[in-house]
């Protein structure tokens, strides 16, 4: 891993997904949904080695998520 990889994956926003043990149905079920995620344009991922697949969401997916949870957060607050 270089060291931007490894700060993407310390920041929370991306993660990897091993799909070596899966079975074949599985994985094209796996890839079925990441791929209509990416149509969305939630999400994007590339391979990232032979059985191992690199996830990140959207800038624009990020910034309504970190709105959401701030949201929970701060009517969670007394």
């Amino acid at each position: 891993q270089d060291r931007r990889e490894e700060v993407a994956h310390s920041s929370g926003q991306v993660f990897d997904i091993d799909y070596s043990g899966l079975p074949p149905l599985e994985l094209e079920c796996l890839r079925f949904i990441l791929d209509d995620l990416g149509d969305g344009g939630y999400l994007g991922f590339v391979e990232a080695g032979r059985e191992n697949l690199h996830i990140g969401c959207s800038p624009s997916s990020r910034e309504f998520f970190a709105a959401v949870f701030e949201e929970a957060a701060n009517s969670a607050t007394p």
